[in-house]
C-alpha cells in the first residue's frame, strides 16, 4: 500500500494505492469550517474521479457529496467493541 500525505489548514488527504495500483483517497474534514474549504482543495475532482473515496466528518461536506454515495458508520459500543452500519444513499430518486 502506498500512501502519501498532505495537509491543509488542518485538514488530510491521503493519496493510497490498492494491490492492484487502483487509487483510492482518504479524507478527514473534522477541522473543517466550511464547505469552500473542501472545495478550494479540490474535493470534487477526487469525488468524481471514479475512484474510491473515504471521508471521515463527511457531515461537514453534505452539499458536496455525489448524488450516490454509501455511508458507512463506526461506532464505539465498549473500549474494545464497535458497531458498524452501512446505510446507501441515492439523491436522484
Amino acid at each position: 500500500l502506498h500512501i502519501r500525505s498532505r495537509r491543509q489548514r488542518q485538514m488530510c488527504i491521503r493519496d493510497s494505492n490498492c494491490n492492484d495500483d487502483t487509487p483510492m483517497y482518504h479524507f478527514d474534514f473534522y477541522r473543517i469550517t466550511n464547505v469552500l474549504e473542501a472545495v478550494n482543495l479540490g474535493i470534487e475532482d477526487y469525488l468524481y474521479s471514479n475512484h474510491l473515496c473515504f471521508i471521515e466528518w463527511s457531515e461537514n461536506i453534505t452539499t458536496l457529496l455525489p448524488e450516490k454515495y454509501l455511508d458507512i458508520n463506526i461506532k464505539l459500543t465498549s473500549e474494545s467493541q464497535r458497531e458498524i452500519s452501512f446505510q446507501s444513499y441515492d439523491r436522484r430518486k
